[in-house]
């Protein structure tokens, strides 16, 4: 089985796939070789594999799509089941002032580089950077006079700006004068972001990653106004699938905009 995953992941890399959707793919494949043998794939070991699989529906649409890429590859003219539609749940997401009055306060009571720490979620909560862009700035990628910063490791071919608001900008510069030395602005890795944010979830009882930094900028830019369509670009999002799921809003939030958009100015005569 190895020979052959290893010749899918062959051509996957030749169609251009990203290393992460190709090793999606291929660890999908792994557990689907537990119950089927895709060596000798048939249309009723597909069947029957999706008959009997226990999952949410994303998973469930993952090992389709990993079947779709294995059938493709080499040719096996077999069908796969019409994919479930999948249920996008709200994504977590706290406000600015749960940022200001809470987070912020954290950071300058558990870190003792507050400044470093304090600029890393700055940046994280007001561009909506994934922690792989983040943990990959260098002081290069940062235009200090028009408060952006170019992201060059995006799928997309070319560079894509992102901005943050003037009134973080002394405390990016702040953190640029502290290590004039470091090509980076950031030294962390992945890892350590989420230790950090692991900290942060302990200490605030609330559930906290990198990626709802992202999902937090990400529905706080639509209810500031911010149109979907720019949102879409500064997320990097191919498709604006992906970025629908911020419309969505609780239904707290949309009571909250219908109370705050829908009164009475003119009262009825009586």
């Amino acid at each position: 089985m190895k020979v052959l995953l290893d010749k899918l992941r062959e051509k996957l890399i030749l169609e251009g796939k990203a290393k992460k959707t190709i090793n999606s793919y291929i660890a999908c494949l792994n557990t689907i070789s537990e119950s089927i043998d895709i060596k000798n794939l048939t249309q009723d070991d597909i069947n029957n594999y999706f008959l009997n699989l226990q999952a949410p529906d994303n998973t469930i649409n993952q090992h389709k799509k990993a079947l779709i890429k294995l059938i493709k590859a080499f040719d096996l003219g077999l069908e796969i089941p019409k994919f479930h539609k999948a249920v996008n749940p709200i994504p977590e997401y706290f406000d600015e002032d749960f940022f200001f009055e809470k987070l912020v306060p954290a950071i300058d009571n558990l870190f003792e580089d507050t400044i470093k720490v304090k600029c890393l979620f700055y940046v994280l909560f007001y561009t909506g950077l994934r922690v792989s862009e983040i943990v990959n700035l260098k002081k290069s990628d940062f235009d200090l006079k028009n408060l952006s910063i170019k992201i060059q490791n995006r799928k997309a071919r070319n560079p894509i700006v992102v901005y943050y608001p003037k009134g973080m900008a002394d405390l990016v510069e702040v953190q640029f004068d502290m290590h004039p030395e470091d090509e980076k602005i950031f030294e962390f890795t992945s890892n350590g972001v989420r230790y950090y944010c692991d900290i942060l979830s302990e200490n605030l009882e609330k559930h906290i990653t990198p990626h709802t930094f992202r999902h937090s900028f990400a529905v706080n830019y639509l209810k500031r106004g911010g149109g979907s369509k720019n949102l879409q670009s500064l997320l990097g999002h191919r498709s604006g699938t992906s970025t629908a799921i911020y419309m969505q809003m609780t239904d707290k939030d949309r009571e909250a905009e219908y109370r705050k958009t829908m009164q009475i100015i003119r009262r009825p005569k009586q």
